[in-house]
């Protein structure tokens, strides 16, 4: 969203990346173009535009000549289009839909039940399903409660779901709750239904001190891997900016390396908020050079 708001200069009301399929298909396509032959060498999810493709942000935008399901469907079709056209293309690849939260990413205004939570989400992820969608991945995900909702409800149409969260300075979630906290609570709710977890939209230098804290204990194989930011700011302070802050790409394909190397069950390495394919191609770049070596 941050790469098409910033450097495409495509308008997204209220985030909404969807909207861009609708109305700047052929732009989307060539910035999604450009990270398919990054991953040639490697395993690639990617993602379809649809982490604002809920009830409260379909109503939002007042999309009266279009229906929420079909816009679902577009998108997820846009991603195999994609994908079917391209001169190079990963190895392995799947299509993964997003889920996003249904209030602020960066910060809890309310708190849904588990219960509110499953039924808010099913509407989305049913219309997922029917488009065969590979998988899902939540994103930005900032307290348990709807976690585990999301995760029920993909459990019960049988989508299975990858979930994101995300993590201020201090390197806990939103909430106050620990990655500990967050990860045994959605396990213990759902019997695990989910594939994994993995941290995102925030930099690594917010999460150094928690993973060395919980690298050895018997639920830490569950955090597969993390979706950076590429820029070391807050949430709060992300927030303020009137511009892209891109950070540098070969300091964050380095700390990503380091995060895959220290820990070896980060199996999924990727980008949020600030990153671009040039940050993907750095962290593919730094993964080359070391199974070279």
């Amino acid at each position: 969203e941050t790469s098409l708001i910033f450097e495409q200069n495509i308008e997204l009301r209220e985030f909404c990346a969807w909207e861009a399929v609708l109305k700047h298909a052929d732009t989307l396509k060539e910035v999604h173009s450009k990270f398919l032959p990054i991953a040639e060498n490697y395993g690639f999810i990617m993602d379809a535009p649809t982490w604002r493709a809920s009830p409260d942000y379909y109503e939002k935008l007042e999309m009266e000549n279009e229906n929420l399901n079909q816009i679902i469907y577009q998108c997820i079709q846009h991603q195999r289009e994609m994908l079917a056209n391209a001169l190079k293309k990963p190895k392995h690849v799947l299509i993964s839909a997003e889920i996003g939260p249904r209030g602020d990413g960066y910060s809890i205004e309310s708190k849904m039940t588990i219960s509110q939570a499953e039924n808010y989400h099913s509407a989305q992820i049913m219309a997922l399903v029917a488009s065969k969608v590979d998988m899902a991945t939540a994103l930005t995900l900032n307290y348990a409660d709807e976690a585990i909702g999301i995760a029920l409800a993909a459990k019960r149409y049988h989508l299975p779901i990858i979930i994101g969260f995300t993590l201020e300075v201090d390197g806990r979630l939103p909430d106050g709750s620990t990655i500990e906290d967050f990860i045994k609570s959605v396990d213990q709710a759902t019997d695990q239904s989910p594939l994994c977890y993995i941290l995102n939209c925030c930099h690594p230098t917010h999460c150094d001190n928690a993973l060395r804290t919980y690298a050895h204990t018997p639920w830490f194989n569950r955090l597969r891997g993390i979706r950076a930011n590429a820029s070391t700011k807050s949430h709060a302070e992300l927030d303020q900016l009137d511009h892209l802050d891109s950070g540098d790409p070969y300091d964050f394909a380095s700390r990503l390396f380091a995060l895959h190397t220290t820990y070896p069950n980060f199996r999924i390495l990727g980008g949020c908020c600030g990153s671009n394919h040039i940050h993907l191609q750095a962290v593919a770049d730094r993964l080359s050079l070391s199974s070279s070596s």
